[in-house]
């Protein structure tokens, strides 16, 4: 009996397959050439969904924290410094869609922390454990002595299209509003050349400026090929 997804399972299979074709890549061969610069490149999952849309029309009192940007370091082994934190902070405060990644670029400043510092300076310390967007964390498995590198670093936000490669107005507001800020815009493009053959085709450019919306459909492209790991 023949069957098919309807349009919409569709198009989230597409986007499924071209978000996780864009993960290998990113893992393979963007972070492989960023670490020529920085100590550690980590490619992690934007933590916010739905709650983003109940959230950004609230006084700012009344906004839901989601505490994920201190609990991203901790969970790699960072300390972020006061500066750091608070570029991450405001880069997720600024977002009013859930991308597809952040893309954190991280140099180590040859200071340390313990953890048990660590912990209390990122008002961590009375949570002893959690399980947050994949982010696990046991305090119990630790020692308060563990020394963490302090970091400074740069964090990249990654979007993903597949079979379309305009932005929606309300995601080319949304970044709009973070390059004007400084943060960067890694932009993908997923075409399919063959599903049976397990051939894709990526197009990725690098945003720094608002205006620089304004061109999408990406021109001139750089398409590389690839495929989607077992």
């Amino acid at each position: 009996m023949k069957y098919s997804f309807n349009r919409s399972d569709f198009r989230n299979l597409i986007g499924s397959v071209g978000e996780r074709l864009v993960k290998h890549y990113i893992e393979e061969s963007i972070i492989p050439t960023l670490l020529q610069n920085w100590d550690a490149v980590v490619f992690t999952n934007a933590w916010f969904g739905d709650d983003i849309e109940a959230n950004k029309n609230l006084p700012s009192c009344e906004r839901i924290y989601w505490r994920h940007e201190e609990k991203f370091f901790i969970n790699h082994g960072f300390c972020p410094t006061k500066k750091f934190l608070d570029k991450f902070r405001l880069l997720t405060r600024l977002l009013e869609n859930c991308p597809d990644g952040f893309l954190v670029m991280i140099k180590k400043n040859n200071k340390f922390k313990t953890l048990k510092d660590a912990l209390e300076e990122l008002q961590l310390s009375k949570t002893v454990r959690w399980t947050d967007e994949g982010y696990t964390f046991d305090r119990s498995e630790h020692k308060d002595n563990e020394r963490l590198p302090m970091v400074n670093g740069e964090i990249e936000v990654v979007e993903v299209k597949s079979g379309k490669s305009n932005l929606p107005p309300h995601q080319q507001k949304s970044y709009r509003s973070i390059l004007k800020e400084g943060f960067r815009l890694r932009f993908f493009h997923v075409d399919i050349s063959s599903m049976a053959k397990n051939e894709f085709e990526i197009q990725e450019k690098l945003l720094t400026r608002p205006d620089e919306i304004s061109t999408f459909p990406l021109m001139n492209k750089t398409r590389r090929k690839g495929r989607v790991a077992n």
